[in-house]
């Protein structure tokens, strides 16, 4: 159990650059658009993603009552 204790703090302290911002961004609230204006940030506010249908439409089977 001390080893993976161990290891654990060594692998902390190793990566500790990259993990910190990494728990900050993901467990932090993001800011809204007026907050970041607010800052003086340049912001940009995108739309959803929106894929366009690329199949072919799908063709409608005639009925074969000829009577």
């Amino acid at each position: 159990m001390v080893t993976f204790l161990a290891w654990g703090g060594l692998a902390f302290v190793h990566y500790k650059s990259r993990i910190i911002p990494w728990f900050i961004n993901r467990f932090t609230r993001d800011k809204t658009p007026t907050e970041l204006q607010q800052d003086g940030k340049d912001i940009t506010i995108s739309l959803p993603l929106k894929y366009d249908d690329l199949r072919p439409p799908k063709e409608e089977k005639a009925s074969e009552d000829d009577s």
